[in-house]
């Protein structure tokens, strides 16, 4: 079973502290039954992200700051969605290709 752990509020540059992660929420994004070396199994896979974008990076209330940490989640989300989908596409294409380069043996 593959899958896309989506944390979106990663900070890159600076060291957190495992309680810090906990407290960021996070949900689990499945990959099974994609082909990712596919545009259409990108193109799937891009509306499961938004869809965990949407539920984790819901507005707390009505009040401006909810709607702006809200906005800034999702930011967040979409840049980190991003690079881990590129790393789950990449490696999808490098096992196609080598699944198809064993399956084509040279002919002697």
């Amino acid at each position: 079973m593959r899958k896309l752990l989506l944390i979106p509020a990663v900070m890159m540059a600076a060291p957190t502290l495992a309680s810090e992660i906990e407290e960021r929420p996070t949900t689990i994004v499945q990959t099974n039954g994609l082909d990712l070396a596919t545009a259409d199994g990108q193109r799937r896979l891009g509306y499961r992200l938004n869809a965990a974008i949407n539920e984790v990076c819901q507005p707390t209330g009505r009040d401006i700051r909810s709607l702006q940490e809200a906005a800034e989640c999702r930011r967040n989300a979409q840049a980190e969605a991003a690079n881990q989908a590129s790393l789950a596409i990449m490696q999808a294409k490098q096992r196609k290709a080598r699944l198809a380069a064993t399956l084509v043996q040279p002919s002697a």
